[in-house]
């Protein structure tokens, strides 16, 4: 049996740790840092870290992961090509910034990749800040009615809405290695990305 700290494999050759199951202490900056685990899965830092998990597992649960999150995007439409990137490709007018996926395990062991933006990078907006959600007593008064009614109460939840959201702001990025073959080249955000809420005007919630 496993001691306090210590790592095993589980039944799938998967890196399990039995103390914490979230993530695991850092020891600073420069210093080494331990792997974090979600629900007894190794989570990678990055692109290049994920295809390594993969290998050392035997399995492509990350890259299957990352692909699906990369082909939504394509299918958003979120970046326009320019082609190789240069140091004079940047268009006029325009800022280059960070994006970098970022890695969970889902309760029943789904593996999800994101694409997110780096929101520190550009200059916080004097309005289109608002992110709206339903709040606790929104939710009773809506059930309340239905109730009081005889009515019947229904719930949706449209994927990746903020997603669809076109944005204003002039901002590309110099495409990494999950690109695959637009690697290295200039794409210009044009969709909404997780991270983008100070990109975007007016807010996606329009």
């Amino acid at each position: 049996m496993s001691t306090d700290g210590e790592v095993s494999r589980n039944t799938q050759g998967e890196r399990k740790s039995y103390t914490d199951l979230s993530t695991k202490p850092s020891f600073g900056h420069s210093g080494w840092t331990a792997p974090k685990y979600q629900y007894g899965f190794q989570v990678p830092t990055d692109y290049a870290h994920a295809l390594r998990i993969d290998k050392e597992n035997g399995n492509n649960k990350w890259e299957t992961a990352i692909a699906l999150e990369m082909n939504q995007l394509d299918e958003y439409k979120t970046f326009i090509d320019r082609g190789k990137f240069t140091s004079t490709s940047i268009p006029k007018g325009f800022k280059q910034i960070n994006v970098h996926l970022v890695f969970a395990v889902k309760h029943d062991g789904r593996h999800k990749a994101r694409m997110v933006a780096g929101g520190h990078l550009t200059d916080v907006p004097l309005n289109s800040v608002y992110a709206g959600v339903v709040s606790l007593r929104g939710l009773r008064m809506c059930i309340f009615i239905a109730e009081l009614n005889n009515m019947e109460a229904y719930a949706t939840d449209i994927g990746n809405a903020y997603l669809e959201a076109c944005t204003q702001e002039k901002v590309c990025i110099k495409a990494g290695p999950e690109f695959k073959e637009r690697s290295g080249h200039l794409l210009i955000i044009h969709k909404a990305l997780y991270g983008c809420l100070l990109y975007t005007s007016p807010s996606p919630r329009d």
